[in-house]
C-alpha cells in the first residue's frame, strides 16, 4: 500500500494511524520527538502533509474552531 511513497510520507501516515486527529502544532511536536533517522525538517513535514492532502490520504477540517488534520476515510461499500 505504501510501497512507492517517499519515507517522509510514510512516517506522517504512521503517525496518523496512531493519532487520528492532530493540529499542525501537535503533528510538529510528534515529529520532533521521533528518532533522529525518522525526524524531518518543518519544510519536509509541510511538503509531506501537502502531498498527502493532495492524494486524499489526509484531510483538513475545523474542530472546535481549530484547523486540524485527520485521516481521509474511504468507504468501499462492503
Amino acid at each position: 500500500l505504501l510501497g512507492n511513497v517517499p519515507p517522509t510520507h510514510k512516517t506522517v501516515m504512521k503517525i496518523f494511524l496512531r493519532r487520528i486527529i492532530l493540529s499542525p502544532a501537535e503533528l510538529g511536536a510528534v515529529v520532533a520527538e521521533l528518532p533522529e533517522e525518522k525526524r524531518m525538517s518543518k519544510e519536509q513535514l509541510n511538503e509531506a502533509v501537502t502531498a498527502l492532502l493532495g492524494l486524499g490520504w489526509l484531510k483538513q477540517v475545523e474542530k472546535n474552531g481549530q484547523m486540524v488534520y485527520t485521516v481521509q476515510q474511504i468507504t468501499t461499500g462492503r
